[in-house]
């Protein structure tokens, strides 16, 4: 993929980077009361607003995760490949084939993917098809992930980000679900619309 060379996009990443790492850095109050327990490889799925206590509780477990190429999923890119992350670039509007075929490899050799289904630009908590038609693709297991802690609502944001307060207890809660993989067009967007509602169920987050 060609590399971004122009200095004021590259000042600008930079500068976005330096944020998002100023925001995470609350991460290292947060305490865990249970673990994330998955089988590997798998794919799990959380939404976009939950997604920093994942996250940090899975850096350095060499996983997976798909970000955008624009300037704020470049620039998150780059915070969580400091975290032991493989970064894989695209979304529904870019790359989204190629994207998913790295990650169709990289579940071959035996990786966790993390995908934030309703990102990364929403519409908020409505899954996409992502991240069942990988793990039905490549016959592993999905996992329904969502955390649960106390936080502040950014409500500017598209997301409504969640973030943590200070020292919060974070719970993990998971569903593991199957994919076939023969599975039609129809059984695929209902269990699209199944892991959705599943992931919503989760989440006593969700205003």
């Amino acid at each position: 993929m060609r590399q971004e060379t122009r200095f004021s996009r590259l000042l600008l990443r930079g500068i976005l980077s330096f944020t998002i790492r100023m925001l995470f850095y609350i991460k290292k109050t947060l305490r865990y009361s249970n673990s994330i327990d998955v089988s590997s490889p798998c794919v799990i799925a959380v939404f976009h607003d939950e997604m920093l206590p994942v996250l940090d509780f899975m850096k350095h477990s060499n996983a997976v995760i798909l970000t955008s190429k624009n300037h704020v999923g470049s620039s998150l890119a780059k915070v969580l490949s400091s975290w032991g992350y493989k970064i894989v670039y695209g979304s529904s509007g870019s790359r989204g084939k190629t994207a998913l075929e790295e990650l169709i490899q990289e579940i071959k050799k035996g990786k966790i993917v993390i995908l934030t289904p309703d990102g990364s630009r929403g519409p908020r908590h409505k899954m996409k098809a992502g991240a069942v038609i990988l793990a039905k693709k490549t016959n592993v297991p999905l996992y329904l992930l969502s955390p649960n802690y106390k936080g502040i609502r950014i409500k500017f944001l598209w997301d409504k980000f969640l973030y943590p307060l200070p020292f919060a207890t974070v719970k993990f809660r998971s569903v593991k679900i199957e994919i076939k993989s023969d599975l039609n067009r129809e059984e695929t967007n209902q269990k699209i619309n199944e892991a959705e509602n599943l992931l919503k169920n989760l989440t006593n987050n969700c205003t």
